[in-house]
């Protein structure tokens, strides 16, 4: 059974990848264009769900598998 976090995320892919115009792209485009724009949106509704700043987030985010 997934945690509230878990389903939280997993809504805010979701969620996120219907916002942005034109098919979700893959989430990381190295050496081109860093980050898809969906997924900057996820990791900010993380960000105010959690209400962390950013380095802490991203530790959080290392340790979720």
């Amino acid at each position: 059974m997934p945690t509230q976090l878990a389903r939280f995320t997993d809504s805010c892919v979701d969620l996120s990848q219907k916002a942005v115009a034109g098919e979700p792209q893959p989430p990381l485009q190295k050496g081109r264009g860093g980050y898809a724009d969906w997924v900057i949106v996820a990791i900010h509704c993380l960000r105010e769900y959690l209400n962390q700043p950013y380095r802490r987030l991203l530790d959080i985010l290392h340790e979720m598998p």
